[in-house]
């Protein structure tokens, strides 16, 4: 919800900084990430590409186990982290500025994956 209203507080040439933690919470990580990525595509030339992005949000246990080959049934797969990114970006795009342009960029130190993420 903070991240919402800070989108949404943003004003037009506004600048969003947040740094997050995976080794502290991969899924919470991962879901901000998503989340910027999100807002960039509400500025696609394709309509509602924001939309079919958060679909392709893998489950939550492929989020956390990404690069290891553990096999866990498809019935135990949480969508935590899709549900809170699609609930975040509908209330942006319907509350927010529409003229607003949105870029992202991540900041990371390469070869240390747990290490914090700048994301702008």
């Amino acid at each position: 919800e903070s991240l919402v209203d800070a989108a949404l507080l943003l004003r037009t040439n506004g600048l969003l900084s947040i740094l997050t933690y995976p080794g502290t919470n991969v899924n919470e990580a991962n879901a901000v990430s998503y989340f910027c990525e999100g807002l960039v595509l509400f500025t696609a030339r394709e309509e509602n590409r924001w939309k079919r992005f958060v679909e392709s949000i893998p489950p939550d246990a492929d989020v956390v186990e990404e690069g290891n080959d553990v096999n866990e049934e498809a019935s135990l797969r949480t969508f935590a982290v899709r549900d809170i990114v699609t609930a975040s970006l509908q209330r942006v795009f319907e509350q927010g500025s529409k003229n607003q342009t949105w870029r992202s960029f991540r900041h990371e130190q390469l070869g240390r994956p747990l290490s914090p993420i700048l994301v702008t």
